[in-house]
């Protein structure tokens, strides 16, 4: 979801897309988000339940995208059923039947928090129009976790100094922010293992490579 609405961001320049990829001491920020879900587990606070990235997924879907989408496609069909405009109703009432029988509910569901999760996920897609990937990069507390796990990872990035003229492809094509422009810069906790920094370069000069953790 993340990448679609980062496509969509359009053409941007050359120096932009290096500063959109590059890393930013601000994504330490989601570090801090998982400090902060842990201590109200503790107190027993659930706020993994809301900023988690697959619960509050599927809450968003279930209690907000998919009753304004059945809100919509009823409006519409009973717009049809009521107007019939060029005598359409034959054609759409059959459709109607099909949906209501694998996808539409005929009682509209409703959430007490139904609205206010779909404000968030709203926010969260438009985020990605300022920053590639915003919710992964600065917020997601189970980024972070795996983050905390793969300092230290067995595949690890190789940039051959020889082969890397310095375009910054790499960085431009980066879902993570890692900073891929070079071995000792590249943050394998940010890593994302999209291999857009591979395939980017137009030297191959970036390859990955299996190595004992910790050892140069």
């Amino acid at each position: 979801l993340h990448t679609l609405f980062t496509s969509m961001r359009g053409k941007r320049k050359a120096k932009d897309k290096v500063k959109s990829g590059s890393y930013s001491t601000w994504q330490k920020s989601k570090y801090y988000v998982l400090v902060g879900v842990l201590v109200g587990a503790l107190f027993g606070v659930n706020l993994a339940g809301w900023i988690d990235p697959f619960s509050f997924f599927y809450r968003s879907m279930a209690t907000a995208v998919f009753p304004a989408i059945n809100a919509g496609f009823q409006g519409i069909f009973d717009w049809f059923y009521r107007v019939n405009p060029f005598h359409l109703a034959a054609v759409t009432e059959p459709l109607y039947r099909m949906l209501r029988e694998y996808f539409l509910t005929l009682a509209q569901p409703q959430f007490f928090w139904g609205t206010l999760l779909g404000v968030l996920l709203g926010g969260i897609v438009v985020l990605n129009f300022f920053r590639s990937r915003f919710w992964c990069r600065y917020i997601c507390p189970t980024g972070a976790l795996l983050g905390l796990f793969g300092k230290n990872p067995t595949l690890q990035l190789s940039v051959d100094p020889d082969k890397c003229n310095n375009c910054m492809t790499c960085v431009m094509e980066c879902q993570g922010g890692a900073d891929p422009r070079s071995t000792a810069s590249w943050k394998p906790s940010e890593c994302l293992y999209c291999w857009n920094c591979h395939s980017g370069c137009p030297t191959d000069a970036i390859s990955f490579n299996f190595n004992v953790p910790g050892r140069k």
